[in-house]
């Protein structure tokens, strides 16, 4: 039964998210092709916010982006990204703990935005966290899962792409009902 819930709320978030990854993406920075003397070289540069958001979401989008790569990309080794997300994991039940506490904190300021986050929203951002939580408390191996997954990274695609939905509808004056919108 719960294998039917996850397939469902994989297919419900591959359908908001279209074909993004991710998983390998970063929410904060992206990289360009720039030419320095003749050479193409990449550069990473920090992901442009979406068109027709208010300043309070577009404050509050940078600061989960920027927190989400902390938590979950700020290092690489390996051709491996992973953040201090999984360096807090690694500490034994009290890890988890806290790892679960700063991921909520990110959610809790995601929720800031303009007219609060949709219910369904805010659950999906709610069970990617309790996933990383869960798999947290198998030894090594699920703090191998937990920087695999990057539940903050998740969470923080998931409010860019609702925020590029409402600032769509935004510069294109479209009225939205108010009980269809946080359905």
């Amino acid at each position: 039964m719960s294998s039917i819930a996850l397939k469902l709320f994989k297919k419900q978030a591959e359908a908001k998210l279209g074909k993004r990854n991710t998983n390998l993406e970063d929410p904060y920075y992206y990289e360009k092709q720039v030419e320095v003397r003749g050479k193409t070289t990449t550069k990473r540069d920090e992901r442009p916010l979406p068109e027709g958001l208010s300043a309070n979401d577009r404050k509050i989008l940078k600061d989960v982006r920027k927190r989400a790569h902390r938590l979950d990309q700020s290092f690489s080794f390996c051709g491996f990204q992973f953040g201090w997300s999984a360096f807090i994991g690694l500490i034994p039940v009290i890890g988890d703990a806290i790892d679960l506490l700063v991921a909520l904190s990110l959610i809790k300021k995601a929720a800031k935005v303009d007219g609060g986050l949709p219910k369904r929203l805010y659950s999906m951002m709610f069970t990617n966290i309790m996933l990383d939580f869960a798999v947290g408390f198998v030894p090594i191996l699920g703090d191998l899962a937990d920087a695999w997954f990057r539940a903050n990274t998740r969470n923080a695609w998931l409010l860019d792409a609702y925020l590029t939905a409402e600032g769509g509808r935004i510069q294109t004056n479209a009225i939205v009902d108010p009980e269809e919108r946080h359905c």
